[in-house]
């Protein structure tokens, strides 16, 4: 099954751009991150692999299920 995970961070101020940890996941290739968005109290803007969005805009994010695998303990007993 293939996952698309997508990293978000909420800031305020006016130094929205800088997220050293946002940006450190977004360069290591083994985390297969593409993109990340950001809401901050500034209007939308896209800078390389981050997506800046106002933080009213957090109310058209949509939930997805996720189907986990069964990771009950009866199932590795002997």
């Amino acid at each position: 099954m293939n996952r698309f995970f997508r990293p978000l961070e909420v800031k305020s101020g006016k130094d929205y751009e800088k997220h050293s940890a946002l940006t450190q996941v977004l360069s290591k290739d083994a985390y297969h991150m593409e993109n990340a968005v950001v809401f901050t109290n500034e209007n939308v803007n896209n800078k390389g692999k981050i997506s800046y969005r106002p933080i009213y805009m957090v109310m058209f994010l949509k939930e997805k299920e996720i189907e986990f695998g069964d990771l009950s303990v009866e199932r590795f007993c002997m």
